[in-house]
């Protein structure tokens, strides 16, 4: 297993982010928003300063974490989309133009010479789900064929993340996605956190109850990268914790990973304060090993 860790979960400047991660012993970055900045606004100035520190510190970068066709209408316009507060940030705009972010993020990933780029299976529109989830899953489908072809044309792969925010919250249903469209240039990142969460929604329950190990197992051969993040599900909240000390079973998730030689990429995505993620990193340590 390759260890990373995703910049922005230790400070918004890269600088910083850099120094840190390597400081910690990781020699892999996932880099998501960095200088306040979603990776799809970044300038070519910005993106030369950001491989002279990935350079400078030997880094490979394991993933680059666009928010591509996340804040992206499936179906209506962008007026049907609530958008998130403005500590999350994204890409924000028409299916065309999110297409032109791609070829963009395409640009910036062989300049850095990242593994994959991250892009997402739409935020859910306001009006809610209404459609049964084997039809999402074709419509997406549809609606992401355009995508895969300019990752195939540029020998980019994409790996789609399973979103509490989007329409394919769990990992079985991402992998429904990769199996229908047939692309090696689709793959999963498998957000182990969010496949957890995401068992609040009735509508998701109905789809796939699966238990995370059984959804592992599942959905194994298509995983590209996975980001690891744990609850505590306590009084129906789900309370984000250090890694390891929440409900997620990741030991025997790893036991399982290492018994399939799993190669490819771990990036702690902790979603705490700086404490936490170092008492994450030294779980992930200890136990992916």
């Amino acid at each position: 297993m390759k260890k990373a860790i995703i910049t922005n979960q230790i400070d918004m400047d890269f600088d910083k982010a850099a120094f840190l991660a390597h400081e910690w012993g990781f020699q892999y970055l996932e880099i998501h928003s960095l200088w306040g900045k979603t990776i799809e606004d970044l300038t070519h100035d910005e993106v030369d300063r950001m491989a002279q520190i990935i350079n400078k510190y030997h880094f490979r970068v394991s993933c680059l974490s666009s928010t591509l066709f996340l804040m992206c209408p499936l179906y209506h316009d962008l007026s049907s989309i609530e958008k998130f507060n403005q500590s999350f940030l994204t890409y924000d705009n028409t299916y065309e133009n999110h297409l032109n972010k791609l070829e963009w993020c395409i640009d910036i990933g062989k300049r850095i010479n990242a593994e994959c780029i991250q892009i997402f299976p739409f935020r859910i529109e306001k009006e809610g789900v209404r459609n049964r989830v084997i039809q999402l899953i074709s419509d997406i489908a549809d609606k992401l064929a355009k995508p895969v072809q300019i990752a195939e044309k540029n020998y980019m792969p994409l790996v789609v993340e399973n979103c509490p925010f989007s329409y394919l919250p769990r990992g079985t249903m991402t992998f429904h996605l990769t199996s229908i469209m047939k692309n090696t240039y689709l793959r999963l990142l498998w957000d182990v956190g969010n496949s957890y969460r995401s068992m609040e929604f009735d509508w998701v329950k109905e789809y796939s109850d699966a238990p995370l190990v059984d959804e592992y197992q599942i959905i194994k051969s298509h995983i590209f990268n996975i980001h690891i993040k744990d609850f505590k599900h306590e009084n129906n909240n789900y309370q984000l914790t250090v890694v390891g000390n929440g409900d997620i079973p990741y030991r025997e998730i790893f036991q399982l990973m290492k018994a399939d030689q799993y190669s490819k990429y771990l990036a702690l995505e902790p979603e705490l304060d700086r404490e936490g993620v170092i008492q994450s990193i030294e779980f992930l340590k200890k136990f992916s090993e």
